[in-house]
C-alpha cells in the first residue's frame, strides 16, 4: 500500500498499472520507456528530444542485485531533494549535463539500494527472532494438543503468516516440527525404565495409539516396542 512520501522504482520494461487517488505523484522515467494516458499527472513531461538509441532498453545492477526487483520504500522523504536536483538537470542543456546526470543518477540509486538492504535486514531480522518464539513455543507445548491457530493466537500473528515464516527459516512446517520433537520425547522414555509404550506415547502428547504405532514406525524404522527392547538391552 503506497502512503505519502513513498518511493517506487521498477526495474526497466516492467510494466504496471497503479491507481493513485488523490495523491501528488511526481514519475521520473530515466530510461525512456514511460507511457500513460493521464499525461496532465506526469512531471516532467519528457522532453522532445527524448529518444531511446544509445539506451539499453533493459538493464541489470550487476553491484546492486536488491535494485533488480520492484523496490517500495515507504517515508522515502530523504530522497526528495535528490530526485528533485535530478529533475532540474534534465533540462539545463549544457556540455556538462549527461556527466552530471549520471553521478545524480548513481548517487540516488546508491541511497535507494542501501536504504532498501537496511530494511530487508529488519525484516529478516524481525523474522528470524519470530522463528526463534514459535520455536520455544512448540518444545515448551508440544505434549499438548495443539495446532498453528493455537501458536498464532499465542504469540499473537496470523498463522498463515508465521507458518511462512517458520518455513523459511528451518526448512520444516510447524505440523512437522512439532511431531519431530514428540517424536524425539516418546524416543527419550521409551529408552529408560519405567515407562510402558502408552505412558511413552501419553506423555509426548500422543493420543491415539494406533496412530503413534504407526507415526513412530514410519519415520523411526521401527515399532515403538521394538525400539523400547531394543534400546533397553543396549543400555
Amino acid at each position: 500500500k503506497l502512503i505519502a512520501g513513498s518511493l517506487v522504482l521498477f526495474k526497466s520494461g516492467t510494466e504496471y498499472r497503479w491507481n493513485v487517488g488523490d495523491m501528488q505523484v511526481c514519475i521520473v522515467n530515466f530510461d525512456y520507456t514511460f507511457s500513460a494516458r493521464d499525461k496532465e499527472r506526469s512531471s516532467p513531461i519528457p522532453s522532445a528530444e527524448f529518444n531511446n538509441s544509445g539506451y539499453e532498453p533493459h538493464f541489470t545492477f550487476p553491484d546492486m542485485q536488491s535494485l533488480d526487483s520492484p523496490v517500495v520504500l515507504n517515508g522515502a522523504f530523504l530522497l526528495s531533494e535528490k530526485v528533485k536536483e535530478l529533475v532540474a538537470e534534465i533540462h539545463i542543456n549544457d556540455s556538462r549535463r549527461d556527466e552530471l546526470l549520471s553521478s545524480l543518477m548513481r548517487s540516488l540509486l546508491i541511497t535507494i539500494a542501501r536504504m532498501h538492504e537496511s530494511e530487508i535486514n529488519e525484516e529478516s531480522k524481525s523474522a528470524g527472532e519470530l522463528a526463534k518464539r514459535i520455536i520455544t513455543y512448540i518444545q515448551t507445548h508440544f505434549t499438548e494438543e495443539i495446532s498453528n491457530e493455537d501458536i498464532a493466537e499465542a504469540i499473537h500473528y496470523n498463522s498463515s503468516y508465521i507458518g511462512r515464516v517458520f518455513r523459511k527459516y528451518t526448512g520444516k512446517t510447524m505440523h512437522g516440527f512439532i511431531l519431530e520433537q514428540r517424536l524425539e520425547n516418546a524416543k527419550e522414555k521409551l529408552s529408560q525404565e519405567g515407562y510402558t509404550v502408552y505412558e511413552a506415547a501419553i506423555s509426548s502428547g500422543f493420543s491415539d495409539m494406533p496412530h503413534f504405532s504407526k507415526i513412530f514406525k514410519k519415520y523411526v524404522g521401527l515399532s515403538p516396542a521394538a525400539y523400547r527392547q531394543k534400546h533397553r538391552i543396549k543400555r
